[in-house]
């Protein structure tokens, strides 16, 4: 017995090696760990079904009272997020407050849409002065409760509506976007949303954004210099608060547009890059991968990138999404996506079916972007316990943890991602930590800011262990 427990040892300490090669954990990490996993086994073992198939806003309540793990989460380091999308990044209390009731917002009760408007004189058929709707209702907060439900997805929605959960996602992008992409608006929402994520203890973010959104009073659009500029000014306003936050853009196009369109809009990516080097990161092609075209439908437009990057004199690495899919037979973007050479993939969810690829983006280091809530919100996992993140990350796949679309599923930053993928499917402190180290190491950060972003996360790292294991609950 006692060569097999040796030999045991031995396994356990090889994978642990490989699993963690790059990073060490210092002896208060390790006391943190092992009371980490205690309270998760513990709060696990509390939860029933329900609880891992679906996220709601009650849940979170219950989580602020009640989980360890959730208050813990909150405080905890998380790096990097290298996965969002700008427009779908709206914190819904700021919304109500500071736009949905402002003077030149109008509503379509019909269609549930938001539109900016100069005056009620210029304001389309069936679009009503919010406001004023408001002071006419009898009941002003069952208003506001009716009107919050707009702007993100219901639990009734996601679980009982007979529509595809994605036609629903997409109209309430789209019913908000006449509001907050005007100039006078954008640059607080913008600010809103990276104050959240400083908050929630991210030190940098890659983006998904689209170009030549922003409009003006007379809803003309402002030139793409110009929206890089406001990007850029309040980029600097939020460091001048928080001089260690970063920030980068991919430039998002969309896969229902023609060939000529793709090529335009990677010409207008390609000329903004070269304007703005350092604010610009990548170039992404997004939008449901079951709904519109295959990658390999537009690969004609996109490969010649490289050709127009010749042209322009400048690089825009391919960051693209794949592996989001319920049509596995029919869907082949992972292929296509690695041979485009692919920095990193958004989602991959997929490659838990594709032992072959798997070990191809282990080998080349293609980090994954997982987006857990959205993987489960938008039915691509059913029970959080089953997403096949730990299987990626014990295999040796670099992952990191992100959020996706948080302002369309009702909540602000990453923590909701952190706690419900640690809780179901058991990822320790560790785990945790290492997908952060992944979100730095493999972000479009120079390799000195990687080195300093890493020095200072160990420091918070290194106090937060502190902190756990001081409050941890003895009973």
């Amino acid at each position: 017995m006692e060569d097999y427990l040796k030999k045991r040892e031995e396994l356990e300490r090889e994978i642990i090696a490989a699993k963690y090669n790059k990073i060490t954990f210092s002896p208060i990490e390790e006391e943190a760990n092992k009371l980490y996993r205690q309270v998760l086994i513990k709060e696990r073992a509390t939860k029933e079904d329900s609880f891992f198939q679906g996220y709601t806003l009650k849940q979170r309540e219950q989580f602020e009272k009640e989980s360890f793990i959730f208050k813990s989460i909150l405080k905890l380091p998380k790096g990097a997020v290298l996965h969002i999308h700008i427009d779908s990044c709206m914190d819904i209390d700021w919304f109500m407050e500071e736009l949905a009731y402002h003077e030149n917002t109008y509503f379509n009760q019909e269609t549930s849409t938001f539109k900016y408007f100069q005056s009620a004189e210029k304001a389309q058929i069936r679009f009503k002065n919010l406001g004023l709707e408001k002071e006419k209702s009898s009941n002003k907060t069952q208003f506001d409760a009716e009107i919050r439900k707009c702007l993100f997805i219901q639990e009734e929605e996601r679980l009982d509506s007979k529509e595809n959960i994605w036609n629903i996602f997409e109209k309430k992008i789209t019913s908000v976007a006449s509001i907050t992409y005007f100039k006078g608006h954008f640059p607080r929402f913008l600010k809103r949303c990276l104050e959240n994520f400083i908050k929630d203890g991210v030190i940098h973010i890659e983006a998904r954004a689209d170009l030549g959104l922003i409009f003006n009073e007379d809803g003309s659009f402002l030139s793409i210099n110009e929206e890089m500029e406001m990007i850029s000014n309040v980029l600097k306003e939020v460091q001048a608060d928080n001089p260690y936050f970063t920030l980068q853009l991919i430039i998002q196009g969309l896969k229902m547009w023609d060939l000529n369109q793709i090529e335009q809009f990677m010409r207008d990516a390609l000329t903004a890059k070269k304007n703005y080097p350092d604010l610009i990161c990548g170039f992404d092609m997004v939008q449901e991968e079951d709904a519109f075209k295959n990658i390999l439908e537009i690969v004609p437009a996109l490969i010649k990138m490289k050709e127009m990057q010749a042209e322009i004199g400048v690089e825009l690495p391919f960051v693209l999404h794949g592996g989001e899919s319920l049509h596995t037979l029919t869907n082949t973007n992972l292929l296509d996506i690695l041979i485009l050479g692919t920095k990193r993939i958004g989602h991959g969810i997929n490659l838990a079916q594709h032992s072959y690829l798997l070990e191809k983006i282990k080998n080349e280091e293609i980090c994954l972007e997982i987006c857990p809530v959205s993987n489960q919100i938008l039915k691509y996992i059913d029970d959080i316990r089953l997403h096949p993140i730990k299987t990626f990350i014990n295999y040796g796949v670099k992952v990191s943890i992100n959020s996706d679309d948080p302002g369309l599923f009702g909540y602000n930053g990453v923590s909701m991602d952190f706690f419900f993928v640690s809780i179901g499917t058991q990822l320790d402190y560790k785990d945790l930590k290492l997908c952060v180290y992944n979100s730095i190491q493999y972000s479009f950060l120079s390799v000195q800011q990687k080195r300093i972003a890493w020095q200072e996360l160990e420091k918070k790292f290194q106090i937060w262990c502190k902190w756990f294991i001081e409050s941890f609950p003895c009973s």
